[in-house]
């Protein structure tokens, strides 16, 4: 079984289910076109653990 190296402790925090083998677009979206690790910080997205997409599919899938 996966496990993190530590434990989740800061709110918002989360262990996604499954193990993915390529990156989110939007990340490498904001990789590609920013230029600065300022800029870079300032618009890396976020997303919620209960978004359903390619990567989080809805339970049952």
């Amino acid at each position: 079984m996966e496990q993190l190296a530590f434990t989740i402790a800061v709110p918002g925090e989360a262990d996604l289910p499954g193990v993915y083998d390529k990156p989110l677009a939007v990340v490498l979206e904001v990789l590609t076109h920013y230029t600065t690790i300022e800029e870079v910080f300032a618009h890396l997205p976020d997303r919620s653990v209960y978004e359903h997409d390619e990567f989080n599919p809805p339970s049952g899938c």
